[in-house]
């Protein structure tokens, strides 16, 4: 008799939150090896989201700019898997002074804008 295997993967979330102040769009492009989420235009205190299914972790690198700021960054990747994210969420708070992520219900400065 077969049996048939099945790995178990998780599933995160990864958002990255516009809270620049001054009410301009955050442009956001991410992209991994196998997925390309395009371009992304981010109004002022909304977020754009996308899901990772954790299986075979890939590193996401997006390009972030606003204005004057611009920076290529690592929002998803296997540190994050393995306990920075809280409760399957990867939330990204992006400042004029860098990108906080969200630890224990408060937001931790991850990186700053080059």
């Amino acid at each position: 008799m077969n049996e048939l295997l099945v790995e178990s993967f998780t599933i995160t979330q990864v958002q990255v939150i516009n809270n620049l102040q001054d009410n301009r769009p955050l442009t956001v492009y991410c992209r991994t090896q196998g997925r390309d989420l395009g371009v992304q235009n981010v109004p002022f205190g909304r977020a754009f989201r996308w899901t990772v299914g954790v299986k075979e972790i890939e590193p996401y690198h997006c390009d972030l700019s606003h204005g004057n700021l611009h920076g290529h960054f690592d929002m998803f990747d296997r540190a994050y898997v393995t306990g920075q994210c809280d409760d399957g969420q990867c939330v990204w708070r992006v400042k004029s002074d860098g990108l906080y992520l969200k630890r224990s219900n408060t937001y931790e400065l991850m990186f700053r804008w080059p």
